[in-house]
């Protein structure tokens, strides 16, 4: 068709179109397009796996990162269990249930976590680029959000117990996705009698039952918005307020009546419904501005540009920003300052949008705004609700930059938004590129040093939950009593699936985030009480011994977890016989008159240590078997006769096998005994101090005081004297060839030269006044088979200490027994004899798993069986008739 005169002057007189520059060229290149995405994308992917796993793993041991997922270990524990109507993770169910099926351990809880993190910010990449699909501006979206995410901190300082980043099972991620859709289902409708409609309620209820915050933000968001646009001329936003008012109320209607249905008809409990937010209003002006100011650090706390992260007082923020402004990779705060005031300016021109697009002249219809500015709107109304909560009810803390995140999203979205109406630049879009890369590159320096940092602050708790699991390897119970915060890490690290009973105050059981199948009865249940004194990690404070005592009696053992025998600052009490409502006092006048079981009496203070009527025998072994192998039935004699027997225990017998696998040896011990004497005696513990730095455990049967076992803790030193790397290759053998000047207990409380450990056996002498003292003999009785080291070593030790007390008491004498060379002896121990030899030994091999538990296996281990069907005494040192 051709052209008129007008179009043809029109067209002469048009400028000629410019070339494209080489930048432009590039920019609108599909493949270079993609291959930018592609790059933005792998950095999010990388960075976003960095930050999730490291803080996964940094909150493997929390408690709250363990609960939920251990309520849903058994059918029994989920109909039991109790959870805050407050937040329920209702929504988040299936996966409590996903980690029970795929087990209990850090690596699971870790893939698990990092996977949800992966689908919320993958769910959020991909709504941005619902919004702006133009390549490169896509793609400095997915940098930009790298990032900020990147610099959120895992947790508020080091050694801190509570989330502030995404990065757990348990805290708010992928609630926010459902947030999001649930608000597009409702924003994307002009009708509310339609499917989207009600699917939008669904997701609203689901959310609102699984965390009620959400249900303050929507519900909240709604009245903002119908107030912003109720005097305005912008119809459809104020169609859109009342829309979003009545799927929120009609979420929560639903969430509460299946929470409700949950509760009524015992397939849970649900406890504190009513409860709207676990913190109180501000009670003075003071309170609001600190508030305010914590508000305004939150905002930049969740966009990664809070410097100031770690300093715990306000007061120390100055000094904390310079640091981390000035240290390597500090930069990136800078750049992820930039983007927070690039997201504000977003979401005031959003804002701005919203009320100055509307129809000027009456016949004229409005222009409609598009979803994801709606959407925007929507999270912005949200994010201004969370500011106003936040400020209002009590929060200084800086780990409540989580009740914030919803500015997260909102400014994210914003952006999007915002950046549709601009014009691609492309010498900006590479230099913000280049930027942002280099921030992510320093990110990642500072989040590894982070983790690092707050790694080595939690090491403390996890040394001490290591040597509690250990602790219950070789004193077990059925049940671990404490700190919520305590426990349920416990249950992780041991591998018998523990049972644990979490208390919400010294000795309350708490009410939410629990089982009624972790409340066992404790009168009737042995259980161990984790007692905290140095008020580190605890949920509750103050609480001491005298209160722990008062609820359940005396424990009959305790062990020091951290500290010192003389200031404990974390100790275990083992209840073995369940709450004793008969003792709950310290009671046992045959070990103590002193009124803690925690603090050492001093040796001169044992009660009952004369025998009356009876003599006293005390033996003196290397290790807690070497008595009923070596020693018996002459041993079993003496019990049975009435007299009293008292057994010093120098070396806990731990065979290097690291720590606490010596409780057990213990308890195998006192089983023997009350096998001796035909009963089930409880028996109870108590701390001495024998002199500085030298402390041992007495042990005796809660009735009656004609037994004693007495414990020094020294390390065993094998069979060749030359110890075990456990405990620095220290042994009895080389203390007493002066190869090392002094020895140290495996429970590191105590320590001994060649004369200290003399001068204590003699201590304990004076004070029990044996009138024969038995121990090994101090050489090797034959040379085929050579004797234990540790044997050897007691017996030269005991035989100096008898010295020195028998020029005190000359009535007394001492005997010898031959340990390990009396396998090439005849046997000697026959008929009822060695039935009760037998029966005392398999009594205590009950609780040392690396001997054997019955007559059959004692033959085939061809060692112990010899052992069990002999004894050698010697009476004289210088006429030993032994066939040596």
């Amino acid at each position: 068709m051709p052209k008129t005169t007008a179009q043809a002057k029109q067209s002469k007189h048009a400028p000629k179109p410019q070339p494209l520059t080489r930048l432009e060229r590039v920019t609108n290149n599909r493949w270079v397009g993609r291959i930018f995405v592609t790059v933005a994308l792998s950095a999010a992917l990388a960075t976003t796996c960095l930050w999730a796993i490291l803080g996964a793993s940094l909150q493997n041991n929390n408690a709250d990162q363990l609960v939920d997922s251990y309520l849903f270990e058994n059918a029994q524990t989920v109909h039991g269990a109790s959870f805050p109507g407050q937040h329920t993770f209702l929504f988040k169910w299936p996966l409590f249930w996903l980690q029970h099926v795929f087990g209990y351990t850090p690596t699971g809880f870790i893939v698990l976590t990092t996977l949800v993190v992966l689908v919320t910010v993958g769910g959020l990449a991909y709504l941005l680029w619902r919004i702006e699909r133009r390549p490169f501006m896509f793609g400095l979206l997915c940098l930009a959000l790298a990032s900020a995410l990147l610099l959120v901190p895992p947790v508020p300082y080091p050694g801190a117990l509570l989330p502030v980043n995404m990065a757990m099972l348990t805290t708010r991620n992928l609630e926010y996705l459902l947030y999001i859709l649930g608000l597009v289902l409702v924003a994307g409708i002009t009708q509310i009698r339609s499917k989207r409609f009600v699917a939008g309620v669904g997701c609203l209820g689901l959310l609102f039952a699984s965390d009620r915050l959400f249900g303050t933000l929507s519900l909240g968001g709604s009245v903002v918005g119908l107030v912003a646009y109720g005097l305005t001329k912008r119809l459809e936003l104020r169609r859109l307020a009342w829309r979003w008012l009545i799927a929120s109320m009609l979420g929560l209607i639903v969430a509460s009546i299946f929470l409700a249905l949950l509760d009524s008809t015992g397939v849970v409990h649900i406890v504190g419904q009513s409860t709207t937010t676990p913190y109180g209003l501000v009670p003075s002006l003071r309170k609001f501005v600190l508030g305010s100011i914590y508000a305004l650090f939150a905002f930049f706390t969740n966009l990664g540009a809070n410097p100031a992260a770690s300093a715990t007082t306000l007061a120390a923020a100055p000094q904390t920003v310079r640091a981390e402004i000035f240290s390597v990779g500090g930069f990136a705060y800078l750049i992820n300052g930039c983007l927070l005031v690039v997201g504000l300016w977003a979401c005031l021109q959003v804002l701005r949008t919203s009320f100055s697009n509307v129809a000027t002249k009456p016949k004229k219809k409005p222009v409609l705004l598009p979803l994801g500015t709606r959407l925007a709107l929507m999270l912005i109304a949200s994010t201004v609700v969370a500011a106003a909560s936040y400020v209002v009810t009590n929060h200084e803390y800086l780990v409540d930059s989580r009740y914030l995140t919803i500015e997260f999203f909102a400014v994210f979205v914003s952006i999007a938004v915002y950046s549709r109406t601009k014009r691609l630049q492309p010498q900006l879009i590479f230099a913000a590129s280049a930027v942002l890369l280099c921030a992510l590159l320093g990110g990642s320096y500072l989040v590894s040093h982070t983790n690092a940092r707050n790694s080595q602050a939690l090491s403390t708790q996890q040394s001490r939950n290591s040597l509690i699991v250990a602790a219950l390897k070789g004193h077990p119970t059925e049940v671990v009593v404490g700190d919520y915060w305590r426990v349920l890490p416990l249950k992780l690290a041991a591998t018998n699936h523990q049972k644990v009973l979490p208390l919400a105050s010294c000795t309350t059981p708490r009410n939410a985030l629990t089982s009624d199948a972790w409340q066992p009865d404790l009168r009737y249940h042995s259980f161990t009480y984790v007692l905290t004194l140095d008020g580190a990690t605890k949920d509750f404070t103050g609480c001491t011994l005298e209160q722990v005592i008062h609820a359940y009696g005396r424990p009959n053992a305790s062990t020091v977890i951290a500290g010192t025998n003389e200031k404990p600052r974390e100790v275990i009490l083992f209840y073995d016989k369940g709450i004793r409502p008969a003792d709950k006092r310290p009671v046992v006048p045959s070990l103590t008159a002193s009124s803690s079981i925690l603090h050492p009496i001093s040796i001169k203070n044992l009660k009952h240590t004369t025998c009356p009527g009876h003599s006293t025998i005390m033996q003196v072994v290397a290790h807690e078997d070497d008595d009923l192998l070596f020693m018996n039935p002459d041993l079993e004699h003496a019990i049975q006769a009435g007299d009293c027997v008292r057994t010093v225990y120098v070396t806990a017998g731990d065979a290097g096998s690291g720590k606490f696998y010596w409780l057990g040896r213990e308890q195998g011990s006192q089983a023997a005994y009350s096998a001796f004497t035909n009963t089930s005696n409880l028996w109870q513990e108590q701390t001495t101090k024998i002199a500085d730095h030298e402390f041992a455990t007495v042990s005796m049967p809660v009735r009656g005081g004609q037994l004693s076992l007495i414990f020094l803790h020294l390390p065993d030193g094998s069979p060749s004297g030359q110890g075990f790397g456990a405990s620095n290759f220290e042994s009895l053998a080389k203390l007493k060839n002066q190869s090392i000047g002094t020895i140290h207990s495996v429970d590191h409380q105590s320590y001994y030269s060649a004369q200290e450990l003399v001068a204590a056996l003699t201590n304990l002498m004076d004070v029990y006044q044996p009138d024969e003292v038995r121990t090994q003999l101090p050489y090797s009785a034959n040379m085929v088979y050579a004797d234990h080291s540790d044997h050897t070593a007691v017996g030269g030790f005991t035989t100096v200490a008898y010295e020195a007390y028998a020029t005190r008491h000359q009535s007394s004498k001492i005997a010898y027994y031959a340990g390990y060379p009396i396998h090439a002896y005849e046997s000697n121990v026959t008929g009822s004899d060695l039935d009760r030899k037998e029966r005392a030994f398999f009594a205590y091999s009950d609780f040392d798993k690396a001997a054997c538990a019955n007559a059959v296996m004692c033959d085939k281990s061809g060692v112990y069986g010899a052992y069990l069907t002999r004894q050698y005494r010697v009476d004289d040192l210088a006429d030993p008739q032994l066939p040596l």
